[in-house]
Parts: C-alpha cells; sequence; structure tokens
C-alpha cells in the first residue's frame, strides 16, 4: 500500500515542464471544450446571450492582465 500511496504523490509535470506534442494536443482540446461549456453552452441553457458571456470573458481576461482593480475589493 505505501508504493501505491508514493507512486500517487508523483508530478507528472513541474510548472515549468512543456508537455509532448501529442500530450499538448490532447490537454489544448480539453481546455476547448471546458471552455465552450462554460461560456457558450451555459448562457443557451439558462437562456443568455452567448456573446455577452464571451464578452464579459473577454472584459474579465483584460482586467485580470492589466491588473486593474487590484487593491478595491479586498
Amino acid at each position: 500500500m505505501t508504493q501505491k500511496k508514493q507512486q500517487s504523490n508523483r508530478v507528472v509535470l513541474d510548472i515549468h515542464d512543456k508537455p509532448a506534442p501529442l500530450q499538448w494536443f490532447g490537454l489544448s482540446l480539453q481546455h476547448l471544450f471546458a471552455m465552450f461549456g462554460a461560456t457558450v453552452l451555459v448562457p443557451i441553457l439558462v437562456g443568455l446571450n452567448p456573446g455577452i458571456a464571451i464578452l464579459s470573458s473577454g472584459v474579465g481576461t483584460l482586467i485580470y492582465i492589466l491588473g486593474l482593480f487590484v487593491n478595491c475589493c479586498w
């Protein structure tokens, strides 16, 4: 049992590691499907315009990247 526990704690990719091209492609597809579900499918299911969700995601990304409103809320 200790061998299984030690094997499960191994890190597959570290923070600065780059995956192999095939693994990179698979992870990219996984990210694409997750983003589609969160950004397009959920607004359709709840009756909102997906364009508004995409615009809001873009604005939120720009605010995060530019560091705006860093000290305003906490």
